[in-house]
């Protein structure tokens, strides 16, 4: 299953956005990293949009998706940490057993889900 979702964000408070971002959700189950991987790597290396990526990983492994990603797009892909500032042209994937939150344009939360 693959899902992609479009959402308009307020004005930030840093300099560096200047204009509101857009932000594209792409989700897949664990079969959708071919999926995932198609949809990067056509992708202009400035889409204007800032890109998070939600894949259910293997809890008993570590995630190579940010690697794998980064090699299938001109994005610079980042594992998602909290309190990072979302930007434009950028590619955000959810690190293993996490909930993710975003809030004007920032990952305001992670949530370790061995935790829970």
């Amino acid at each position: 299953m693959l899902f992609l979702g479009l959402h308009q964000f307020g004005r930030m408070d840093f300099a560096r956005l200047a204009a509101p971002t857009q932000i594209i959700c792409i989700g897949a189950s664990a079969g959708g990293l071919g999926a995932v991987s198609e949809i990067l790597s056509g992708l202009p290396s400035d889409p204007g949009v800032a890109i998070i990526v939600v894949q259910h990983l293997d809890r008993a492994r570590d995630s190579l998706l940010s690697e794998i990603l980064g090699r299938r797009t001109k994005l610079p892909v980042i594992e998602a940490r909290d309190g990072m500032s979302i930007a434009p042209d950028h590619v955000y994937v959810i690190p293993p057993n996490a909930t993710l939150t975003v809030g004007a344009g920032v990952i305001t939360e992670i949530l370790d889900e061995k935790k829970k």
